[in-house]
């Protein structure tokens, strides 16, 4: 924070809730009556920071033991889930897009505020009773800290400009979406908040500095 100066944000990345298909639910309510129901049976996967804490938050929700099992990336860890060595997991959608179009799971929920046109019959976790519950990866654009203003605007202009292209938002449609364009205050705001909603995800998780 000290040492960088936020320009632009540019694109949020979002997750699904999968579980295998062979699980005997199909939406968020029935997995977690499942989880319930069966004690220390289930289980959830993660081959990245953001799936972790989005794991352990949910899991956190229940009220019932989940095992949580690391792995080193997320295709490794859908691989686990496919062949039923895992129960669930949030899945970023750059990994999880071959796995979810081929039906080799199946998907509960996505972690956006409203429904994604890629997947439109796919609730948000919001209507799927669990609320305050958005979970992303986001990308921006920053300089060293001490970058004179007219770099700073400048390059926030082109941004703005470049990310309104609609042959650019159509090549993210698989992988991420478009983040509305924060300027400099706004984007320093948005990062005070995001910070504090990721620390206490930390903190569920069990995660701290090393």
């Amino acid at each position: 924070m000290k040492d960088f100066r936020p320009i632009s944000s540019v694109t949020t990345a979002y997750y699904i809730l999968v579980v295998r298909k062979e699980m005997p639910v199909n939406n968020v309510a029935e997995l977690i009556a499942w989880i319930k129901a069966n004690p220390g049976t289930a289980s959830y996967g993660w081959g990245a920071a953001v799936s972790q804490m989005a794991g352990a938050d949910f899991v956190s929700r229940i009220g019932a033991p989940v095992v949580g099992v690391p792995y080193k990336s997320s295709p490794q860890a859908a691989t686990d889930l496919i062949g039923g060595q895992l129960s669930f997991m949030f899945l970023d959608l750059a990994a999880g897009l071959p796995i979810i179009s081929g039906g080799r799971v199946k998907s509960l929920a996505v972690t956006t505020p409203k429904r994604v046109s890629l997947y439109p019959d796919v609730p948000t976790m919001a209507e799927s009773g669990v609320s305050d519950f958005e979970v992303f990866a986001w990308t921006g654009v920053f300089a060293p800290a001490g970058t004179p203003d007219r770099l700073v605007n400048r390059l926030a202009v082109g941004i703005k400009t470049v990310m309104a292209n609609p042959e650019l938002q159509k090549k993210y449609e698989n992988c991420c979406s478009p983040m509305p364009i924060l300027g400099e205050a706004e984007f320093s705001d948005y990062l005070k908040r995001d910070r504090a909603v990721w620390a206490k995800r930390a903190s569920i998780a069990g995660i701290v500095p090393e």
